[in-house]
């Protein structure tokens, strides 16, 4: 399938006011956005990415790590059946919650907050958020990519996420998007696509914030970890 160059990318994402964010993430991480170059665009409007073309479960697939009923759902299908909505969020996230599994910690699990060049030490490890990765819309829904250091290693956690954003009411919108979760600081977890449904909520004066809130609870789907929050800035 033939790719858009990246360039197509970012002069969107510059017409969204994201442009000075973008080329900061690029100065970061230029290795990710090479990479990013070569999966940013497919001709549906997704990023074309394998994982999420066939993904690795089929609705049964559990979380060794973690609590045995924890039950993980199927992607939702591509494209989606109706119209999506398109919202005015710039590309690199204010900040992003995580959740990483680990049956040591009072609740199977630790909660973690990275804000843009945020480090953060939980559970005898460092995570790092150095802003790589960028979200996307369009007429198809939401896209994008977030990856975190861990232990001074670049990008060992990756979230792929997209599906079809729906108008619930005034500034509140539903998700169903496709998760694809690989976690490289894991030695026995494995990369899965799964369902994820997630409510987005526009506050604030002026442009404002867009947040991404998964449903609870935490779900590791055989990665270990969970993209739990996204706060995007208008």
């Amino acid at each position: 399938m033939p790719r858009k160059p990246y360039g197509i990318l970012l002069s969107l994402v510059g017409a969204c006011g994201g442009g000075a964010e973008v080329a900061e993430s690029k100065a970061t991480h230029p290795d990710l956005d090479a990479e990013s170059a070569d999966a940013a665009w497919s001709s549906d409007g997704y990023l074309d990415t394998k994982e999420a073309a066939s993904p690795s479960i089929d609705g049964s697939l559990r979380d060794n790590a973690a609590d045995a009923d924890e039950a993980c759902d199927p992607p939702p299908p591509f494209p989606p059946d109706g119209p999506c909505a398109q919202l005015g969020f710039t590309a690199v996230a204010n900040s992003y919650e995580l959740w990483i599994t680990d049956p040591s910690a009072p609740q199977g699990g630790w909660r973690i907050t990275l804000a843009l060049n945020e480090t953060q030490t939980v559970g005898g490890h460092i995570y790092t958020n150095h802003g790589a990765g960028l979200t996307g819309g369009g007429g198809n829904g939401v896209y994008g990519d977030a990856l975190f250091d861990v232990d001074g290693q670049l990008n060992q956690l990756h979230f792929h996420f997209e599906g079809c954003v729906v108008p619930t009411g005034e500034e509140t919108w539903d998700a169903e998007m496709a998760v694809t979760r690989t976690n490289l600081s894991c030695v026995d977890c494995q990369p899965s696509t799964t369902g994820r449904h997630y409510t987005i909520v526009h506050t604030g004066s002026g442009r404002g914030t867009y947040t991404f809130l998964a449903d609870e609870p935490p779900r590791g789907c055989g990665a270990g970890m969970d993209l739990l929050k996204v706060v995007l800035p208008g």
